[in-house]
């Protein structure tokens, strides 16, 4: 079955049946559809390079216990506080050189957020 994007773009529960061609309908089958976490801010949108390892603030909405961040598609350590934010552990060597940070929140169910940049000078 196709079905329009429009019908994941907010958090719903969508009723899913079959309808033959002789007009016989399936039973209703529910399909959850959650809004993944988004990220709003960072507590710096830069960093020095060289500069070491250093905790960084990921603030949003709709993060749930176990979130953790990706930077470069590799996870960081982290601290989950509330539905709003958690914490980070950058490590010295992904500061070590000048370039851009692509972070991401990823849930263990497999929500995904937007993605966000840190620059490192």
């Amino acid at each position: 079955a196709i079905m329009p994007s429009t019908l994941f773009a907010r958090a719903a529960e969508l009723p899913l049946l079959v309808l033959n061609t002789d007009g016989n309908a399936s039973n209703a089958l529910v399909l959850t559809v959650e809004n993944g976490p988004l990220i709003t801010r960072l507590s710096r949108g830069k960093t020095k390079a060289g500069g070491g390892a250093f905790e960084l603030t990921v603030g949003g909405v709709a993060f749930k216990p176990g979130v953790i961040l990706f930077a470069n598609d590799i996870a960081l350590s982290t601290t989950f506080v509330n539905e709003g934010s958690f914490t980070a552990r950058v490590p010295a060597e992904m500061t070590s050189e000048p370039g851009v940070l692509t972070l991401q929140a990823r849930h263990p169910d497999g929500g995904r957020s937007n993605t966000a940049k840190l620059k490192v000078k």
